[in-house]
This record gives C-alpha cells, sequence and structure tokens, in this order.
C-alpha cells in the first residue's frame, strides 16, 4: 500500500538499468564507511555478487580464457564464470588468501581476472592481512591482471579486530562487490 501511495503506477515500471538513484547515493555513502570515495554514478545495483561476477565475466571474458580464483571460494562464483566459458583455475592459497609465487606461475598466458575474497573469506573465514592485499595490489599493477574483490563479509568482524580495507581503497582499478 505504502508504495502505490508514495509512487503510484511508477512502481510497475522498469528501474533505471544501474538501479534506483537513491540506492545509489545511499550505497556510496555507505562505503565511505569502509575508507572507499564512490560516485554514486559508479555504482552498479545488481541483485547480488554472484549477479555482478556474471556481468564482469562475460564483458571480461572469451571462451577458454583463464580467470583465477582463490583455490577454496565462493561456488556461486565458479558456477557464474563457468557460464562465462572461462577455464576457471583455482590458486593455492595458504591463511592469508592466494600465494603469489603461484600466481606469478598461473597468471600466464594472461589471466583475465583474479577473484578474491579479503575479508572473513569463504569458506575459511579467514582475512587477508593489509600486507598480503598490498601485494595483490602491486601484482595485479604488474600483470594487468584485474582485482575482483567479492566484499561481501566486510561487516562480519567477529574478533572485534577492524578489518584492513578493501583492496578498492588501494586500487580505484579494482571491481569492488558487496552485498547487503
Amino acid at each position: 500500500d505504502h508504495v502505490f501511495r508514495t509512487l503510484g503506477a511508477d512502481a510497475l515500471g522498469y528501474a533505471p538499468r544501474q538501479g534506483l538513484e537513491r540506492l545509489r547515493v545511499l550505497v556510496a555513502e555507505d562505503l565511505r564507511r569502509v575508507g572507499l570515495t564512490v560516485d554514486p554514478a559508479d555504482v552498479l545495483i545488481t541483485t547480488g555478487s554472484q549477479q555482478a561476477i556474471d556481468l564482469i565475466g562475460r564483458a571480461l571474458v572469451n571462451a577458454g580464457d583463464t580467470f583465477l580464483t582463490e583455490g577454496q571460494t565462493y561456488s556461486g562464483a565458479l558456477n557464474a564464470l563457468a557460464t562465462t566459458g572461462a577455464r576457471v583455475v583455482g590458486v593455492p592459497c595458504d591463511d592469508e588468501g592466494p600465494e603469489l609465487a603461484a600466481l606469478d606461475a598461473l597468471a600466464r598466458p594472461r589471466a583475465k581476472g583474479l577473484y578474491v575474497i579479503p575479508s572473513s573469506r569463504n569458506p575459511t573465514g579467514t582475512t587477508m592481512s593489509a600486507a598480503r592485499r598490498e601485494a595483490l595490489v602491486a601484482w595485479s599493477r604488474a600483470t594487468s591482471v584485474p582485482l575482483v574483490e567479492d566484499d561481501y563479509g566486510a561487516d562480519l568482524n567477529l574478533d572485534d579486530t577492524p578489518s584492513p580495507p578493501p583492496l578498492r581503497a588501494l586500487d580505484p582499478d579494482v571491481f569492488y562487490l558487496g552485498t547487503f
């Protein structure tokens, strides 16, 4: 009733392609809390990170291209990347995430991206240190392999230790995904 009273027939139409402007403004404001400065025009609302992964994969991947992920990761990301025709390759990890030496070996021929979950990693629940995040950004720049950061767990803080800044705070070219 509230929706029809306030929006009328507009409630039955399609939303703008990027998502409702008011929601994009609120998301941009919320991202400041984790150290990101984002213009609402740069926010794209999706149905969740899995849809965002699918869109990124479709934009970057041609059938048979390599796309790197952490060795153990979100199965929805693996499925979304596989449907793009990517050859999904799991990177060996330690307690902090992808091992840098393994990344160097697997990035050739040039991988089309690296999907990582730096905070409250799925399925381990561990969090990458600031030093590992900086090393991943440096690796990405050196190899020209884009980083896809799924920060779904940014607010899952079980030990009262704040998470290091997102990868996107270190490099504005990182694809940053989040969910509510």
